[in-house]
């Protein structure tokens, strides 16, 4: 079934902020993937060579977990499995950029039945709910 895009020009402008920022902080490149061929928005590299992947996700809210689609988690563990690079979580929030290393740590926590209400096709689905306190400040 079609699912619509979401992603607005909003949305891409926070996306090239926070690549901007972490291209300096981490002293790497950062390219947008296309969302057609990979799972992830970017991928991180130096001199050309590819050293990691992120998801980067833009939150008004912190809570306690972060929710995040069991589908999308999947695909970047395989991604990890596949290539054998780190793969991130990369989360801004009011107070900053956080960020999870999926693939230095395995996610042994439940599946649960949630999402966005929105009514589309594939909002409700199997998600996880990963603990912030896993999340490290890009700043720190």
């Amino acid at each position: 079934m079609y699912r619509p895009y979401n992603e607005t020009q909003e949305d891409l402008d926070n996306e090239n902020r926070v690549a901007q920022i972490l291209s300096q902080k981490w002293k790497t490149e950062v390219l947008k993937l296309s969302p057609a061929l990979y799972t992830v928005d970017w991928s991180f590299s130096r001199n050309g060579v590819v050293t990691a992947f992120g998801e980067y996700k833009k939150r008004s809210k912190k809570y306690n977990e972060v929710m995040l689609s069991a589908a999308k988690l999947m695909k970047m563990q395989q991604l990890h499995d596949f290539t054998g690079l780190p793969v991130l979580l990369i989360i801004e929030w009011p107070d900053g950029i956080w960020y999870w290393d999926m693939s230095a740590d395995k996610w042994e926590g439940n599946f649960v039945v949630s999402g966005n209400p929105r009514g589309q096709n594939g909002d409700i689905e199997p998600t996880v709910m990963i603990p912030v306190s896993k999340f490290r400040n890009v700043n720190l």
